[in-house]
């Protein structure tokens, strides 16, 4: 983006804060939908720090979300429904007094509140969860959001994958530099989501669309070149599988074959260099132990593990402060390098806001996964509920044990993208809940996910 000065944001910014405030306060859903489709903006790091653009998105977000909280408590509605809910609340607050922390550390103040404000953007759970809760058709909409928001992701990774590589592909070095992994955990949270969704839509249309989403998903994990969100795919297409008929297994199995022969074949006629290139860096990569002693992402892990278990030992309490950084030995780049990020994530938040916080950061997590697999349990057992639900059910449920992995590989708590997720999620879970409690209709239409009563007389 060319450079703009400062005071040329200044309307832009003041006259999209008066939209949203409007939004919030008439038309909640277009308040909230543009946040959402506004996400790939913002969760698209630049790597140089937060732009002027970048930080108006950012209190666009993050403010109308504490604002509309605030609201909601004002004109006496209940915020916290749940001890999951409570515990995201706790954390964020208590959080703040890693301020503290900081100064008495004499760290840089401002990055502080860079790196503290990406924990508030979990306050996006409540307002969706209200907003878009209220009924069936609802949920529908903010799962159409999510869905075109994916896509946008998946554009930026192309133009960042056109752009490292300038269209020139010699050497497999070449494809895997070139390679965009910034989004591809929304990817593999999109199909967890979006394959048991596929067998729950009836209109050709929809079911089309949903296609399409789910192979441009794909596409976008597939150019990662990351094993480990490969292995979560499959993971949750394995905790996928025993919710669906062998009916249902047997097309996803055939339909599988079908895409990757069809991609294959294609990718062969018309680039057939780069697609020999992908397939043997890809055998390669599989092939290659992500935890062995001699793979370089596994001693780049443990050499930051080396350098901040020193200062956690130091302050296992308090942590060293969110804008806490290491100096760590890469020996994929062969030089030392100075950041805050550190990819085991519990490690990092222990070592960034002490035991006392991490481990309420846990107990959130796993109060929703108790609650997703419960939902999970109702929903598999209850013939006559909803499809849709028990679909979203089922996706969420899946996607649980990635999550956990995502945070021992990804640094999950240090990026955007990990407190967009797990708000997004959290909403999923809460609308699920909340929809559950409500007497359930039996279903218009027999759908593949909802055994079909037989009556005898």
């Amino acid at each position: 983006m060319p450079d703009v000065p400062l005071l040329a944001w200044l309307p832009i910014a003041i006259s999209a804060g008066i939209l949203f405030a409007w939004a919030m306060s008439t038309k909640p859903k277009v308040w909230l939908g543009t946040v959402v489709l506004l996400l790939p903006v913002f969760l698209a790091d630049t790597g140089v720090g937060l732009s002027v653009s970048e930080a108006i998105v950012a209190g666009l977000i993050i403010g109308s979300s504490l604002t509309w909280a605030i609201a909601h408590l004002a004109v006496g509605k209940r915020l916290i429904r749940s001890w999951a809910d409570f515990f995201v609340v706790a954390f964020i607050v208590l959080s703040a007094t890693n301020f503290i922390v900081a100064v008495c550390n004499e760290g840089k103040l401002d990055r502080w509140l860079f790196e503290w404000m990406l924990f508030l953007i979990m306050f996006l759970y409540f307002p969706l969860r209200e907003v878009f809760g209220q009924d069936r058709e609802s949920l529908k909409q903010l799962l159409v959001l999510c869905a075109i928001t994916t896509v946008g992701m998946l554009a930026f990774s192309i133009y960042e994958w056109t752009h490292r590589s300038s269209g020139i592909l010699i050497y497999a070095y070449q494809l895997i530099d070139s390679r965009s992994r910034l989004f591809a955990p929304v990817f593999v949270f999109a199909l967890a989501i979006g394959i048991p969704m596929y067998f729950h839509v009836r209109r050709r249309s929809a079911k089309l669309a949903l296609f399409l989403c789910i192979f441009l998903n794909l596409a976008g994990l597939a150019q990662s070149m990351t094993r480990s969100l490969w292995g979560a795919f499959a993971v949750s297409l394995a905790l996928t599988i025993p919710f669906l008929s062998l009916k249902e297994n047997f097309k996803l199995l055939v339909t599988s074959l079908a895409i990757a022969a069809a991609v294959y074949g294609t990718a062969m006629v018309v680039a057939p260099r780069i697609t020999e290139l992908a397939v043997k860096l890809t055998f390669k990569r599989l092939g290659e132990a992500s935890l062995s002693g001699g793979d370089y992402s596994f001693e780049t892990r443990t050499n930051e593990i080396d350098v901040i278990w020193r200062d956690i030992k130091r302050f296992p309490l308090s942590g060293s402060g969110v804008q806490a950084q290491l100096l760590s030995w890469d020996p994929i780049v062969q030089f030392h390098w100075r950041k805050s990020f550190v990819h085991i994530g519990y490690a990092g938040l222990l070592f960034k806001v002490g035991a006392g916080l991490t481990l309420l950061m846990m107990a959130m997590l796993v109060a929703f996964s108790i609650q997703s697999t419960r939902l999970a349990i109702k929903y598999f057992k209850r013939g006559s509920c909803d499809p849709l639900l028990r679909s979203l059910a089922i996706g969420v449920f899946a996607f649980q044990p990635v999550l956990y992995s995502f945070i021992l590989v990804a640094g999950f708590f240090d990026q955007r993208y990990g407190m967009a997720i797990l708000a997004i999620m959290f909403a999923f879970i809460g609308i699920l809940t909340k929809l559950l409690s409500r007497p359930q209709p039996p279903a218009m239409l027999p759908s593949p996910l909802q055994p079909i009563p037989l009556h005898v007389q």
